[in-house]
């Protein structure tokens, strides 16, 4: 495609049919150093915005969704400071 709006990325979460997106994390929520996990992340801000009853970004954990209290105290500091520091320039991206 030419743009991001082209990607399957932006197509799938501005179908109409998603209603929120799940980020999967490890413990070092390393998707968090990823480009395009990036890009889903500000797409997902920007629906919530936009979109009624669109149902946000849920963190999943090995031990379940963070936003329902079901993860370890050392992944949720992990995550804090993960985002606390988001870079796109410092990010991650592959092919």
């Amino acid at each position: 495609g030419q743009s991001h709006t082209d990607s399957s990325f932006y197509l799938a979460l501005r179908g109409g049919t998603c209603k929120g997106t799940c980020l999967i994390l490890d413990e070092s929520a390393l998707p968090l150093t990823r480009s395009w996990c990036l890009f889903e992340l500000l797409q997902t801000i920007q629906l919530e915005r936009q979109q009624a009853g669109f149902g946000g970004l849920l963190f999943c954990t090995a031990n379940g969704v963070l936003n329902f209290g079901a993860a370890t105290v050392e992944v949720a500091m992990n995550i804090g400071k993960k985002l606390a520091g988001l870079s796109l320039q410092n990010a991650d991206a592959t092919c």
